[in-house]
């Protein structure tokens, strides 16, 4: 069920950002807004072990936000808020996953695959 909503949600987005429709939008019905997410931070950057704390990017509204990575898992678990990145004309909407440890962490889904793209953006200041 989470692949096929992952997809939806993925075909969505290439679809609004190849017709160049605004992607920040909020929608009235469900009270919903879309999130990107432009930056992260961790400890240490070049630790593999270590993991991404926040998340940041353009604030629909004019500014800019950042949030703790527990918060984002609460807004995309209950339906509040979704997240996606979309660096160098790729996009991917931003999912849930749970490690073996049982740890819920950040990672982008697009195309059907997984991966770990939130590692490559720069760090927020």
């Amino acid at each position: 069920m989470m692949d096929e909503s992952c997809r939806t949600l993925a075909k969505q987005l290439r679809e609004r950002v190849a017709y160049g429709t605004p992607v920040d939008f909020q929608r009235e019905e469900d009270n919903m807004t879309d999130y990107r997410i432009d930056c992260v931070n961790k400890p240490d950057r070049t630790s593999p072990h270590e993991a991404i704390t926040h998340v940041g990017g353009p604030n629909p509204t004019g500014g800019r936000w950042k949030e703790p990575v527990a918060q984002v898992v609460a807004f995309i678990e209950s339906g509040q808020h979704r997240f996606y990145t979309s660096e160098r004309g790729s996009s991917a909407w931003v999912g849930v996953r749970t490690s073996a440890r049982g740890h819920k962490f950040l990672q982008t889904y697009a195309d059907g695959v997984w991966r770990d793209n939130l590692l490559a953006l720069p760090e927020c200041s």
